[in-house]
């Protein structure tokens, strides 16, 4: 008797994949992330004294020109440094471009087209991701001294986020 079974079934944030019988199976259809986005910043160490700057390369893959609104954001979120240390995240909002005074921003790019952006990050408003306000503290007085993870998020209006690549990084006094 010849009997195939399910064997496991594997979920991500795009499709699903079942395997059956040890073959693996797209079960949904895979779309492509809208934009990709990469971050450096010239230094592992920020100081909230001294200016940081994150600077952000936002690429259009697609095979065709785009036109998104979107939230673009700079997320930390603290590395505990004692087990059961619970982590805290951070965010700043930031501006596409200097002309823009709106939180959700019109991106426009052609096809295979990239911008390269210097954000500084002490020139940001910053909020606790937990909070219901809108971000209003500088980065000076809301984030502590200690081991980050850091990255950039685009959020839009329908779908899923887009992320960056995550830094390390330390920041002291």
């Amino acid at each position: 008797m010849n009997v195939r079974k399910m064997t496991a079934l594997a979920v991500t944030t795009a499709s699903f994949v079942l395997i059956v019988a040890g073959v693996p199976f797209l079960a949904a259809e895979h779309k492509p992330a809208l934009l990709k986005c990469t971050i450096t910043s010239s230094s592992s160490e920020w100081s909230k004294k001294a200016g940081n700057t994150l600077t952000v390369l936002v690429q259009n893959d697609l095979n065709r020109a785009i036109t998104i609104r979107l939230l673009p954001s700079i997320h930390l979120i603290s590395v505990p440094t004692t087990s059961g240390e619970a982590a805290h995240e951070y965010w700043a909002p930031f501006r596409l471009n200097s002309q823009s005074t709106e939180k959700w921003q019109d991106l426009k790019l052609k096809k295979g087209q990239s911008i390269k952006l210097e954000v500084p990050t002490s020139n940001l408003l910053w909020s606790n991701v937990n909070s219901s306000a809108w971000p209003a503290d500088s980065f000076s007085e809301l984030i502590p001294r200690g081991e980050y993870r850091g990255h950039v998020q685009f959020d839009f209006k329908a779908g899923q986020p887009t992320v960056s690549n995550n830094l390390s990084l330390s920041i002291s006094e």
